[in-house]
């Protein structure tokens, strides 16, 4: 980490960067400020700016939530809870824009976390701070777990790099099972890395595997349409992929696309919502109990197979939307992310208000930071499909329930 000579802030660290927020924009939030923002920040004139941008902002959040009360009148009596919570959410969204300059940036985790053949190699990022050591083995090195062994920063975020073999080929081949080993005070424990873009069932066993997903150019899927424009209003026909056929077992992305698109559209509906495409290791939760946010469905085909039914629905002019499962998430250990280095907190909050009693699930902690990444950067990553170009006004909104991606 590079060594910051910093001075104490005489504001509250809650409302601007200090010293370790600063810190952390060099490291665990793998952003880069401009070096001239980074000094003025240091200084009182700067924060003087800045709080009274911020103050503006935060005396608007009454104006702002009183359109609300006036569509809703019985929403007045928690209009303090309504403000509050909006002063809260520019708290968060100053300091995000602080470290990262945006939320849009700061929704780009998925191009640092994860398993990314790069630089010579697979590397590998994955944040575990009750790890005292974590390497990546999978079919590529016999399932050995100290093979591979990472390196930690000051923020409990693990690299792994395993070089590329002479020939340049990767190490780790595409489709090949794969799983972080981590030493914990528990002891030994696998896990799927908890930013896989594709997992499959372990053949044999009733838990899924993370698969390095890395198909060459020839395979990838090339698009072929624009993304409609948005609609005035929304004609929507829901629908769950693996149960669209008639036939027995779990119908395919290639099914949906191929029968039921062309129908959908001919039925005069100018939209469609996608349940259960988020890997979901129970299939009877109908997809509301996700262990592996940014994989699509294995049961149902591959991320190529998801993209051309995407955008074989934009040549129909349909929008497409998808159901984001960001209330809780699966208890499940083996291949969700509960308990993923052994601590019952980590993503989750801790203790009773950490689980959902009535679903048996965990429950986030949306206050926390790396928290706040992956969630936003999981809305950002399926519209993230279709090749559209990085603007300033693609930014995330703070969605911490369940809600719809638009692809």
């Amino acid at each position: 980490m590079r060594n910051v000579q910093t001075q104490a802030l005489p504001v509250s660290p809650s409302l601007y960067l200090n010293k370790k927020c600063l810190q952390k924009t060099l490291t665990s939030a793998g952003c880069k400020p401009r070096l001239a923002e980074f000094r003025a920040q240091l200084t009182g004139r700067a924060l003087s700016r800045k709080k009274l941008a911020f103050s503006v902002h935060a005396r608007l959040a009454q104006n702002h939530c009183a359109p609300l009360i006036r569509e809703d009148p019985s929403l007045r009596p928690y209009t303090d809870a309504l403000n509050h919570r909006f002063d809260r959410y520019l708290e968060l969204k100053h300091q995000i824009e602080g470290d990262c300059g945006s939320l849009s940036e700061f929704a780009l985790g998925y191009e640092r976390f994860g398993l990314h053949h790069r630089d010579g190699g697979v590397e590998y990022v994955e944040w575990a701070p009750r790890a005292s050591s974590l390497s990546l083995m999978g079919e590529f090195n016999n399932w050995e777990p100290s093979q591979y062994p990472g390196t930690c920063d000051d923020f409990g975020v693990w690299r792994v790099f395993i070089p590329d073999q002479e020939d340049g080929t990767p190490t780790v081949p595409h489709m090949s099972q794969v799983r972080v080993s981590m030493e914990t005070p528990e002891g030994r424990v696998d896990r799927v890395p908890t930013w896989a873009q594709y997992v499959e069932r372990c053949e044999g066993t009733d838990y899924h595997n993370g698969v390095f997903y890395n198909p060459p150019e020839n395979e990838r899927y090339q698009w072929q349409h624009d993304k409609p424009n948005r609609k005035r209003s929304l004609r929507i026909y829901e629908a769950h992929v693996g149960m669209s056929s008639e036939d027995h077992g779990v119908a395919t992305y290639n099914h949906f696309t191929d029968n039921v698109l062309p129908r959908i559209k001919e039925g005069g509906y100018n939209a469609i919502q996608l349940m259960a495409v988020q890997e979901h290791a129970l299939y009877s939760s109908f997809g509301y109990q996700v262990t592996s946010f940014f994989a699509a469905s294995s049961r149902s085909g591959t991320p190529e197979d998801l993209k051309r039914l995407v955008d074989t629905a934009h040549g129909l002019g349909l929008t497409v939307l998808l159901d984001v499962v960001h209330a809780h998430a699966s208890s499940n250990t083996m291949d969700g992310l509960n308990l993923f280095d052994t601590s019952t907190g980590l993503y989750f909050r801790d203790g009773p208000s950490g689980y959902h009693d009535l679903w048996g699930t965990r429950m986030f902690d949306y206050g926390n930071y790396e928290v706040m990444r992956f969630l936003l950067s999981n809305l950002r990553w399926y519209p993230s499909f279709p090749p559209l170009p990085r603007t300033a006004d693609q930014s995330c909104p703070v969605l911490p329930s369940p809600a719809q991606s638009c692809l």
